[in-house]
């Protein structure tokens, strides 16, 4: 979960934002990470999607939030934007009850 999103996709197309893409080769990586986990598996693009989720069943979980970097905390949408704290949330809880357990990487400032 973060940002970037304009990094899956080929300069060609544009996002649900109608941000172009920055890709060089074609390739759509969202569309490819959609192929592969059809099952258990959900990508999300607001905070108000990814509360949807139902972690319970699903064990794969994409969110790209922005179509470059997430903005700060002081300058996020609360109603789009999901928050450092948030996404963290989220992946522990859909991480807890992994039987080999899990690493979890957080970047933030």
């Amino acid at each position: 979960m973060g940002g970037g999103r304009r990094n899956f996709f080929s300069k060609k197309l544009n996002d649900s934002e109608n941000s172009p893409g920055y890709r060089e080769d074609d390739k759509d990586l969202i569309a490819e990470w959609k192929n592969r986990h059809t099952e258990k598996s959900v990508y999300v693009e607001s905070v108000q999607e990814l509360r949807a989720v139902d972690l319970s069943s699903t064990d794969y979980l994409l969110g790209l939030f922005a179509p470059g970097h997430i903005a700060f905390y002081h300058e996020q949408e609360k109603d789009n934007d999901p928050s450092l704290e948030y996404m963290t949330e989220v992946s522990i809880n859909m991480l807890k009850d992994h039987p080999e357990g899990y690493f979890l990487f957080i970047e933030g400032k």
